[in-house]
């Protein structure tokens, strides 16, 4: 691993550390040049041009046959129908049964569902293919509704402060959230301690006020984490989990495995031997609410851009509320309800980390240089106990 110097095609420089063979580090350095930092990507970036896709796929379906496959349905699906276009499942979760729990009918969200139409006329075929040019390319990222959504009642005392445009903003968030509920039983928040975890606790508390909340405990936190989730179990009592994690990113450490530990778990912490998703699956829980954003890395956006606010995965529905959201109505949302939140980010702000690398992660897969100018003592008792890992 090493630190190195490149340079963006905007001709920004920054400090990137990389790993593995020299060959590799040239390849990735080599990479940098082709593309602008992720400040002057933002700033150009225009959600209709570089995310979305075309919305619609062409394939031979036999002899004389052609068919359009339509996923980008938005507000056309009444045209799409009255065209002669039949929708279907992707993937058979339209199916009667549910396939996460059998013997149980689910309804899937849109994000897996398609609209098909098969030609045997040329004519009409190139005439569909023209009107859905013309009339899916065009589709805003965030799909808002036309239809405003109302504001639940615990968020109307703000509702004159945050002004229309981001009261209709948690407005459609807390719709989601509400739709998505509808749809599955026993829901939980996924809580990891950072500002985007806070905001969409805050959004389903408003929603759904008996939501479990369950945070991973990595063993290596920031203490600052450690003393927020110890306020949020004192504030949410029976309803907060905090279980004894598995982190199999860092390999050198297994979270819990070896006494003594570095430091005490949380009051009443449950071990567990899968990573989370799987034991809330096997827990009996249907519905995952993450603080996903499409503004944090280009991977996340074309992701939540595909599919959606709400999404199927092995062990159930994915909501992310805030998918559409960027920093700044996160901290609005935040401060104007005078929620608590980690004190790392103030410790982040303090060292002038800018806010794209103000991530809260369990310590082994934090920076060394965050950890060496905010944290230092820290990092050395870390480095005492573990050995150089933070090079």
């Amino acid at each position: 691993m090493a630190w190195t110097d490149v340079t963006y095609s905007c001709g920004h420089e920054a400090r990137v550390q990389m790993y593995g063979p020299e060959i590799k580090r040239q390849a990735r350095v080599f990479a940098y040049r082709q593309r602008p930092c992720e400040a002057c990507r933002k700033a150009s970036f225009r959600p209709s041009e570089e995310y979305i896709r075309p919305g619609f796929e062409l394939a031979n379906a036999g002899p004389g046959k052609a068919k359009i496959t339509v996923h980008r349905t938005y507000d056309c699906w009444r045209e799409l129908a009255a065209r002669g276009y039949r929708l279907e499942s992707l993937d058979g979760i339209l199916a009667d049964e549910d396939p996460v729990e059998p013997g149980r009918t689910f309804a899937e969200p849109e994000a897996r569902k398609a609209y098909v139409r098969v030609f045997e006329d040329r004519a009409a075929f190139a005439a569909d293919i023209e009107w859905l040019t013309n009339n899916l390319q065009a589709e805003r990222l965030d799909h808002r509704p036309p239809v405003r959504h109302p504001l639940p009642a615990a968020f109307e005392p703000f509702e004159d402060e945050w002004g229309p445009a981001f009261s209709a903003k948690v407005a459609d968030a807390c719709a989601v959230i509400h739709d998505t509920i509808r749809k599955a039983r026993k829901p939980y928040v996924a809580f990891s301690g950072g500002k985007d975890s806070t905001a969409t606790l805050i959004l389903v508390d408003a929603v759904a006020p008996s939501t479990p909340v369950i945070w991973a405990d990595h063993e290596l936190e920031f203490p600052e984490s450690v003393a927020y989730m110890e306020r949020t179990a004192a504030r949410l009592g029976p309803r907060f989990t905090a279980l004894l994690g598995y982190d199999v990113h860092p390999l050198w450490h297994i979270p819990w495995a070896i006494p003594p530990y570095w430091r005490d778990p949380l009051p009443g912490s449950v071990p567990i031997s899968l990573p989370m998703p799987e034991w809330a699956a096997a827990e009996g829980y249907r519905l995952t609410f993450l603080g996903l954003r499409g503004d944090e890395s280009k991977v996340r956006g074309t992701m939540l851009s595909e599919v959606g606010p709400t999404y199927r995965r092995r062990t159930g529905l994915v909501c992310c509320p805030l998918w559409n959201w960027d920093d700044e109505s996160v901290w609005k949302l935040i401060r104007t309800t005078g929620a608590d939140y980690n004190a790392a980010y103030d410790r982040y702000r303090e060292i002038g980390l800018p806010p794209e690398r103000q991530r809260i992660a369990s310590l082994p897969r934090s920076p060394r240089d965050t950890l060496a100018r905010g944290w230092p003592e820290l990092l050395d008792r870390l480095e005492a106990r573990y050995g150089p890992h933070w090079s």
